[in-house]
């Protein structure tokens, strides 16, 4: 088969992919080594000790066994290390499907230009068809988000399943009587196989979106009266499956099912053992055209390669650039009428469309480069519905409609936590934001938890309100905060307990380095229902975190009543109504 551009530029972002990710899951590998290198340290002189006695025959082999599963492999801090470091391998792999992700909207516009390439040369026609790019697809998926694959982690299952992986492995260390500097390092293949599943999904996440790039610019030359159908294309080698190496050259209409129930390779609909690692791919088989559509276009030159056909086509749908800044955009007569019908400050509405843009994954500076009409569309989908209306200078937060409970609020306060708009940490580092949320959602207010906000560099930014030093009492102005001692769940339980009804109180603690290998300062919730008291997480939605007090540094601790406390200024930086 002659050179297939496309199909290589699908492999070069794979590799290039690979690369991008092998920081991320280095970083994950030396923060879950660490963690476990610290927990099993404690070990070592007993085990040691230990072995001894088995060497001169004072214990047996079951007998040294037993002792090591019992001490290492057991324990509040033994779930606590393995809790931290699934979460660290769950956090590459959420940063991963979003570079993944990332990926997928360029793969699919050079195979959806490719795709066509082949069908104009194949009749010897100009169909007039303008290049698509990576941020044409960025906007068409705002009304069309079928057309690609979503690579995504389901953060509770990947980190249960790190757990019991992570688990295995020291238990197989422990019961072969390995060292334990030789156990830490079994993180290694724990690390291994979680970046070997990323890049297996991203090899079929690419096939999927280069071939419904692909379908979908066959489609487009159907609808132009062409003559097409798609013909399946095998790797053909050691690696390929029985059912892809039968049907290759098999020929299908544009947009069927081929005859192993696949519309095209990697296909997302399809069964996970057709498409998981399928390097396929599918090329036009044209006929020709009908008689009276072929006097509607021009001729193509014979022998065009596909490099030089792309050189001759238009940019972009051959939309002209509307040219205007975004602050010439909130200049215009028509963008202030609909901020006013909006109730939207400029201020907010420029905050608003930055983070719109941001989610179609477009540059600010190319906001210009836009067609005056998606620019428009840009700040309709900013200002729509769901955003938080300002009245008299303060936010008006929506009401929660029907019953909610604290399981249900606590779900739906930090919705984005560990997911794929959480790669740089911004919803990882917000529980200053979570817990207000949490509070205003027990308040009856529909209410997410907002970001931290970013610099460049992917660093909290210096000009975040709650970068200072407890700035998070400012929320709660009138709280009285209170230290917790030397015994701090007992002080914060003995003082909810005082207190006639239901309450809740913020929580302050000092992370403890050498117990847990963190540093600086948390903030979470004591809840009093009825006479029970719970310690919760509105960051990261965890239902029991009383488990904190083992590793924090307990004389730094502080708490305050906020159930019965105004919400000050600061409110408005920690929340938004839900959409």
């Amino acid at each position: 088969m002659a050179k297939d551009s496309a199909h290589e530029f699908s492999d070069a972002e794979i590799r290039a992919f690979e690369r991008e990710v092998a920081g991320v899951y280095g970083e994950a590998s030396k923060t879950a080594y660490a963690n476990l290198k610290r927990y099993l340290a404690q070990f070592e002189a007993d085990d040691e000790k230990m072995r001894e006695r088995l060497e001169a025959g004072e214990i047996t082999k079951a007998q040294y066994r037993s002792w090591r599963s019992g001490k290492i492999a057991a324990g509040r801090r033994y779930r606590i290390v393995l809790k931290q470091c699934a979460e660290a391998m769950t956090h590459a792999n959420v940063v991963a499907a979003a570079a993944i992700e990332g990926r997928l909207p360029e793969v699919y516009a050079e195979n959806y230009n490719y795709g066509t390439w082949q069908v104009e040369s194949a009749v010897g026609v100009d169909t007039a068809y303008a290049l698509q790019d990576a941020s044409t697809v960025q906007r068409l998926l705002t009304d069309h988000d079928s057309c690609l694959p979503k690579p995504s982690v389901n953060v509770v299952k990947d980190v249960a399943w790190n757990r019991r992986l992570i688990a295995n492995q020291i238990t197989q260390g422990v019961l072969l009587g390995e060292s334990i500097p030789k156990i830490a390092k079994r993180m290694q293949d724990v690390t291994g196989a979680n970046r070997a599943a990323a890049v297996r999904l991203a090899r079929t996440s690419t096939t999927a979106a280069e071939n419904a790039g692909r379908v979908d610019s066959y489609k487009r030359a159907k609808g132009l009266g062409i003559k097409v159908q798609q013909e399946w294309v095998a790797t053909l080698d050691l690696r390929t499956r029985s059912s892809h190496r039968k049907i290759d050259r098999e020929k299908v209409e544009v947009g069927e099912k081929f005859s192993n129930g696949c519309r095209y390779p990697g296909d997302p609909e399809a069964p996970y053992a057709e498409t998981c690692n399928c390097r396929c791919t599918l090329v036009a088989c044209c006929d020709g055209l009908d008689v009276l559509d072929g006097e509607r276009f021009s001729r193509l030159p014979e022998g065009m390669t596909y490099e030089e056909w792309k050189a001759g086509k238009p940019a972009v749908n051959g939309t002209k650039p509307a040219n205007r800044t975004i602050s010439e955009f909130m200049e215009m007569p028509g963008t202030k009428r609909k901020l006013d019908a909006a109730g939207v400050s400029k201020t907010e509405a420029r905050k608003r469309l930055s983070r719109q843009l941001e989610d179609y994954g477009i540059p600010s500076g190319s906001f210009r480069k836009m067609s005056a009409g998606d620019q428009q569309k840009v700040l309709d989908t900013a200002l729509a519905p769901g955003s938080t209306p300002i009245v008299n200078g303060r936010r008006v937060f929506k009401e929660i409609k029907g019953e909610h409970s604290a399981g249900s609020d606590l779900a739906k306060v930090n919705p984005n936590f560990k997911t794929k708009k959480d790669k740089d940490g911004r919803y990882s580092y917000n529980c200053q934001r979570c817990v207000p949320a949490y509070e205003a959602r027990r308040r009856g207010l529909d209410v997410v938890a907002k970001p931290v906000k970013m610099n460049k560099w992917g660093k909290i930014s210096a000009y975040d309100p709650f970068a200072r030093a407890e700035s998070y009492k400012k929320v709660f102005p009138g709280a009285t905060w209170k230290r917790g001692g030397d015994k701090p769940e007992k002080e914060i339980t003995s003082f909810l307990l005082a207190v006639n009804g239901d309450a809740r109180a913020e929580v302050s603690v000092s992370w403890d380095h050498a117990l847990c290998g963190k540093s600086g300062r948390h903030v979470f919730v004591a809840e009093k229902t009825g006479n029970a008291i719970k310690f919760i997480d509105p960051q990261s939605g965890d239902e029991d975190v009383s488990w904190y007090f083992g590793i924090i540094k307990a004389e730094e601790t502080e708490f305050a009543r906020v159930d019965d406390a105004e919400f000050g200024d600061l409110i408005d930086e920690c929340l938004t109504t839900r959409g």
